[in-house]
């Protein structure tokens, strides 16, 4: 299996092949190439396109209507935990993650 072929396999969504190609590209894969899985780089910038592909999927709508107009956005909380995760997996910080707020000084507290 060539490696824009596993990566559409990753993601169900459907997406431009220049998208997937760019984003392969972008992670040091070549599109045409086959996928070794067994290859821990491989498998590693594999990872890293899939995380890359979510995050595009989540930045462009589901469907656009044009009778009265109307733009359906992607439901991104569950793609954004997957892509966080496999971030996590490889040991890249995920610039998107919401740590919530952060107590510096405790002595303002009381």
């Amino acid at each position: 299996m060539i490696i824009r072929e596993a990566l559409k396999a990753k993601i169900s969504i459907p997406a431009k092949q220049n998208t997937i190609d760019l984003i392969l590209t972008e992670n040091g894969l070549v599109p045409e190439n086959e996928y070794n899985p067994a290859d821990e780089t491989a498998r590693r910038n594999m990872d890293l396109s899939q995380a890359g592909l979510i995050l595009w999927i989540c930045t462009n709508p589901k469907s656009v209507k044009e009778l009265d107009y109307q733009i359906t956005q992607q439901d991104i909380t569950d793609l954004l935990s997957l892509r966080a995760g496999i971030l996590k997996r490889w040991g890249v910080n995920d610039e998107f993650a919401d740590e919530g707020p952060t107590i510096e000084i405790i002595s303002e507290l009381w």
